[in-house]
């Protein structure tokens, strides 16, 4: 028996089935696609089905035909954006930990020349300015800056990232009472050179229910 469906990739599957229960499979590009070398690109395969311990186990044996290049590229960019995501969160990181520390010396460098900052309904301007005239200011009035209960989502639109954080965090001023907060950032990256940097963030907060 034949039948002929089509992969996650949209291969077209050619099954074999045979009386002993052993399947050949043999799997092949669309008609205009070509390999790196200019042939197309195919890969035979079999299956074999059998029991053990009463579970139905499958044992597979893939042969090379030509080189698989779809197949590779496909599994190749999951990798790469793996990487992408873990190094937005480092960038989001590296930020939460200066305000925990309550020096915020360096962070210019996470954000774009150009960054847009907005917090609670306000336009704070670029971060450098936000720095200067608000973050900065702030954080020498705390005694102690604490985050928890956090959580990071980090998504991509082509070359855009979008990252969401959820959070809660305790603020001990030097002078005055103790204010707990549930917050929530959204922030746009984009990749500079080897590094991305936040072209703009957007936050706010508000009190917990009953507080």
């Amino acid at each position: 028996m034949h039948a002929m469906v089509l992969n996650a990739v949209g291969q077209p599957l050619v099954w074999t089935e045979l009386p002993d229960r052993r399947r050949h499979l043999k799997v092949c590009a669309p008609d205009n696609y070509k390999g790196s070398w200019g042939a197309p690109s195919c890969m035979a395969a079999s299956t074999i089905w059998h029991f053990e311990g009463g579970n139905m186990i499958l044992a597979f044996r893939v042969a090379m035909a030509t080189a698989l290049a779809m197949p590779i590229a496909v599994a190749a960019q999951p990798a790469s954006r793996f990487a992408d995501t873990k190094a937005v969160e480092a960038v989001l990181s590296q930020y939460k930990a200066a305000i925990e520390k309550l020096d915020a010396k360096g962070t210019e460098r996470l954000f774009a020349a150009d960054s847009q900052i907005f917090e609670t309904g306000g336009s704070e301007g670029t971060y450098a300015t936000y720095l200067a005239h608000h973050l900065g200011p702030e954080l020498a009035a705390f005694k102690s800056f604490t985050f928890s209960d956090y959580k990071v989502k980090v998504r991509f639109e082509g070359p855009v990232a979008l990252a969401t954080e959820t959070y809660r965090y305790r603020i001990e001023p030097k002078n005055g009472a103790v204010a707990e907060r549930i917050g929530v950032a959204t922030s746009v990256l984009t990749r500079s050179g080897s590094s991305w940097k936040i072209i703009s963030m957007h936050s706010s907060a508000r009190k917990p229910k009953g507080s």
